[in-house]
């Protein structure tokens, strides 16, 4: 008898999966990119961990709202969003600090290359952990979603770059 083949996922499933994935880091992105934007990159920064939250929660609720979300939806999503954006900020806080580090080296009178190398590997370390954190959040937020409204989130996404 011929070995047994492993079952294979269906497409349809691998492709909400995918949906479900676009979605929700468009979904955290667009908070955490809403919470950061005012008054540009830099204003990021200065702003309280309060007010990038009341800024996120007003972008999730109104994207919440154009899918028909429930308020247990609304609930369990914006809890993973808030918690992924607390575990973010000291990560981000991080990378500015090696790119202020990273700057300093480069304006010395010599230039440090194993400083240099070290720094990189740093940020690709933070990096590494910010994407690992974003996907947990992600898969965590798809979950709650129905596939419809997944379906509904990429549709607004493809067609509005999340304007909201």
């Amino acid at each position: 008898a011929a070995p047994q083949q492993p079952a294979r996922k269906s497409f349809f499933r691998s492709r909400w999966f995918l949906a479900g994935a676009i979605v929700v880091t468009g979904l955290v992105g667009f908070g955490v990119g809403k919470a950061t934007s005012h008054r540009g990159y830099h204003h990021a920064y200065r702003m309280s961990s309060e007010d990038g939250q009341a800024r996120v929660q007003s972008g999730l609720q109104r994207v919440l709202g154009k899918i028909d979300a429930t308020p247990e939806q609304r609930e369990k999503i914006t809890a993973i969003v808030r918690s992924a954006m607390l575990d973010l900020q000291p990560m981000r806080q991080s990378l500015r600090l090696s790119r202020e580090k990273l700057s300093t080296t480069l304006k010395a009178e010599t230039i440090d290359r194993a400083a240099v190398e070290q720094l990189r590997r740093q940020q690709l370390e933070m990096t590494e952990m910010l994407s690992r954190k974003m996907s947990e959040a992600l898969v965590s937020a798809a979950e709650a979603l129905t596939p419809s409204q997944r379906a509904q989130l990429v549709d607004r996404w493809q067609s509005r770059r999340w304007r909201g």
